[in-house]
């Protein structure tokens, strides 16, 4: 049995957030092409939207992430207004 550990940072996907991705030409494109970090999950029947960082990544690690996570969210969706120190984050383990 392998086990893997993540962090996942993001935030929750809510109707507004995905009706203007699904409006966005770039996020389809980015998406088609695999250029984004940005990835859909679901943790305890909850979707959200954000980035898997590595287990060990320290505070300022994480900002920096948060940041740079939420200026790609605004390029998708240009007319929400995403505030940081809202995300969540999850440790996760992965078991195969």
């Amino acid at each position: 049995m392998n086990q893997t550990s993540k962090v996942f940072l993001g935030l929750l996907m809510t109707k507004e957030v995905l009706f203007h991705l699904n409006q966005s030409s770039l996020w389809k494109e980015k998406k088609i092409e695999g250029s984004t970090r940005l990835v859909m999950t679901t943790i305890e029947k909850k979707e959200y939207i954000g980035y898997y960082l590595l287990p060990m990544a320290s505070y300022i690690e994480i900002l920096e992430k948060e940041k740079e996570m939420l200026l790609e969210l605004k390029n998708y969706c240009p007319k929400i207004a995403f505030e940081e120190g809202l995300c969540l984050i999850k440790p996760l383990l992965f078991i195969e």
